[in-house]
């Protein structure tokens, strides 16, 4: 919500200054500009009084009014009405700011709903609002607003090369301390220097703390107690939070507090500190309010070693639980993010193959025209004039079916995308969910059994932090590669998300999916992860469930394997257990 109301801020920062010809009315839109930030209560009052004026209002004025009231609905958190007002300015307004402000001010109202698609047009449409106003604070706020988006769907180079394009010399203080605190967002995957980052974050600071935006700061210390504990200074790390918690405190940014805990606990865990650790980790698990954010899934997996190191072993399992569905959550809005930039881009592709075409349409057909003519002009040479048009008439089918193949081929890119995961190539969870459901009407038809298997790569959190993500995709990749070996044409394997994959298999009963989950284990052990650089074993626990235990619901099956691949990672990993109710 405070990331929201950050953006709220850029993307609704003054009023237009284009007004209509009533004074009174004029006074107060400028008076709830004046005040909106530094007055809360007068604001809404102005804005009600205008409510009351609304019969009185022009067009233009209308316009600013439904700008600064969508301010008051996204602040409030009632982003449908938000939305319905900017896309009214955007599409009535005839001020080419007016519409600026609303297109990048819907950017914010996607952002708060995690619509990624809409999200992606209106960033298109910014970018192209902005080359119709000319150098005005609302193209920085513009382009603040399409940082914020490409950062929020880890899109970091985009990001940065739109932070390039801004001219700090016109930026203010506290605009100069978001844009700061974005590259350093953008720049954590970037192989700086220790010191030039310590150096860049600690200027950082000192620039938010002058603009007096406690929350930025807070963000940026975050950052760098961080970049201590890489460092191995986790010293260094609880000396540059710990004079800041009541700040931090004091933002109510929820993410924010989470971060200073999360980062404490880690502090103090390397130190050896399991007491302050765990005081600060479960301060972190207080403070969560949602299940999909990095900083959840930390809290919960600091908290699971914490319980695992003192030997609660029937807490730390709990919290493991609730660390594997935080991941889960966490990785598929991941997904999420990653599958609407990749749809954007290919629509984009599309567009422009449609452009394409009918522009080659439209050369072929100025050029039959000006065969036309030709011909008038040419009767005696009709005959050249005939194989003319033939030889047009085949360079038209000829470019017909070779824009229409580009186009068949984008269409068949975009189902590979909604039905495979893009990562292992296998089936994602929501194309197993439709073909799992179609199988189990057949298989009751027939009277068939179905056995569900679900399986989890062990030790997959440990892979990654050790060897890193691209360790951690090979291993996904392979045991995809391997597993899939192991099944009949006619199962359905798919992946359900982060490191968990199912298997559906018609026509088989518990003895068969043992076999299938013997055979994977095996198909495991042969894994060669020499190409990531590290040598590591892959292994994975299995649930197995069948209908006649379950029931032919695809969500029960799932849910009953589920419970027995706990049982198998509880029994020690590497092992299947098969379900009893």
């Amino acid at each position: 919500m405070i990331l929201f109301k950050i953006l709220a801020f850029i993307s609704l920062f003054t009023v237009s200054t284009v007004w209509g010809k009533t004074p009174e009315i004029n006074a107060l839109l400028a008076q709830a500009e004046n005040v909106r930030q530094e007055n809360p209560k007068k604001f809404n009052e102005t804005i009600n009084l205008l409510e009351s004026k609304a019969l009185s209002f022009s067009h233009e004025q209308r316009m600013n009014y439904y700008v600064l009231k969508a301010y008051k609905l996204t602040i409030m958190g009632n982003y449908a009405e938000a939305e319905q007002l900017l896309d009214t300015v955007s599409k009535n307004s005839s001020n080419n700011e007016l519409i600026l402000r609303a297109t990048y001010g819907l950017i914010s109202v996607y952002l708060a709903k995690k619509d990624w698609t809409n999200g992606f047009l209106f960033v298109e449409k910014t970018l192209q609002q902005i080359k119709q106003v000319n150098n005005n604070p609302h193209t920085i706020y513009g382009l603040l607003t399409v940082i914020v988006f490409y950062n929020q769907i880890q899109q970091f180079e985009l990001s940065l090369s739109y932070i390039k394009t801004l001219n700090t010399e016109q930026l203010t203080l506290k605009n100069k301390c978001f844009v700061e605190q974005l590259r350093l967002e953008a720049s954590q995957n970037k192989n700086f220097s220790s010191v030039i980052q310590i150096f860049q974050m600690e200027e950082t600071i000192k620039t938010c703390e002058q603009a007096n935006w406690p929350v930025a700061a807070a963000v940026v210390r975050a950052y760098l107690a961080k970049n201590h504990l890489e460092n191995g200074s986790p010293q260094k790390a609880i000396l540059s939070l710990t004079p800041f918690i009541g700040d931090v405190l004091a933002t109510k940014f929820s993410l924010a507090i989470i971060d200073f805990y999360n980062t404490l606990a880690k502090a103090y865990y390397q130190l050896g500190k399991a007491d302050k650790s765990s005081h600060y980790a479960d301060l972190a698990v207080e403070n969560i309010t949602h299940n999909n954010t990095k900083q959840t899934v930390d809290a919960y997996h600091q908290k699971y070693q914490l319980e695992y190191d003192a030997k609660n072993f029937e807490k730390a399992l709990d919290y493991y639980i609730k660390y594997a569905e935080a991941d889960k959550a966490y990785l598929n809005d991941i997904t999420a993010r990653n599958v609407a930039f990749q749809l954007a881009q290919h629509q984009a592709i599309q567009q422009k193959n449609q452009i394409e075409l009918l522009n080659n349409q439209n050369e072929l057909l100025n050029n039959r025209n000006e065969l036309l003519r030709v011909e008038q002009s040419l009767a005696r040479t009709e005959a050249e004039n005939t194989k003319l048009i033939a030889s047009l008439l085949m360079a038209i089918i000829a470019l017909l079916a070779f824009f229409g193949y580009r186009s068949w081929r984008t269409q068949r890119r975009l189902k590979t995308l909604a039905e495979f995961d893009y990562l292992t190539k296998v089936y994602n969870r929501g194309h197993f969910m439709t073909l799992a459901e179609e199988t189990l009407k057949l298989a009751t038809k027939a009277k068939q059994t179905v056995t569900c298997i679900i399986f989890d790569l062990d030790k997959f959190k440990m892979i990654n932090d050790r060897y890193g993500h691209s360790a951690g995709d090979l291993a996904l990749k392979a045991a995809a590669s391997a597993a899939h070996s192991c099944v009949r044409d006619n199962d359905i394997f798919a992946r359900l998300g982060g490191e968990e994959f199912v298997i559906l298999l018609p026509g088989c009963d518990t003895s068969a999916a043992c076999y299938v989950a013997e055979k994977c284990m095996r198909a495991f052990e042969a894994i060669d992860t020499s190409d990531s650089g590290h040598e590591f074993s892959v292994t994975a626990s299995f649930g197995i469930t069948t209908s006649k235990i379950s029931g032919m619901a695809i969500d029960d099956l799932i849910a009953d394997a589920d419970k027995a691949l706990y049982q198998a990672k509880n029994n020690g990993r590497n092992q299947y257990r098969i379900y009893e109710p």
